[in-house]
Order: C-alpha cells, then structure tokens, then sequence
C-alpha cells in the first residue's frame, strides 16, 4: 500500500527475529528496495549486494536492480 515506512520496520522485524528463515533472502530483496525509495541508498546497496552473491533465485532479481539503480 506505498506505506514505505511501515514496510522498512516489517521487513527489519522479520530479519530480526527470523535471522535463518529460508525466506530472509527474499526479506533482505525487499528490504533493500524499500530503503532505496526511501533515499538510504548506501543500506540499500549492502543489502542488494548481499543478495546478489547469494545462491538463490532473488540472486538475479538483485544483480538486476543493482544494475538499473546504482
């Protein structure tokens, strides 16, 4: 629902307390577009770089939005 704020504390929430969920990648995708619509580009990248190296499918969906943002 474009609530940008809302979403950044969900996700970090959920990294947070589910630190070695199968889904953390997919969390640490989001999270990271999220924080760079919100203008925090340098956590943003961390993060997306994270994902990039990682040996999943959201792999690529990083490298893509790594690739077209920064």
């Amino acid at each position: 629902n474009n609530d940008l704020s809302a979403a950044q504390e969900w996700f970090t929430r959920l990294l947070e307390t589910f630190p070695t969920h199968g889904k953390n990648i997919d969390a640490k995708f989001k999270l990271g577009t999220v924080l760079f619509l919100m203008g925090d580009k340098v956590e943003s990248k961390r993060l997306l770089d994270e994902v990039a190296i990682s040996k999943t499918s959201t792999a690529g969906l990083a490298k893509d939005y790594i690739s077209n943002n920064f």
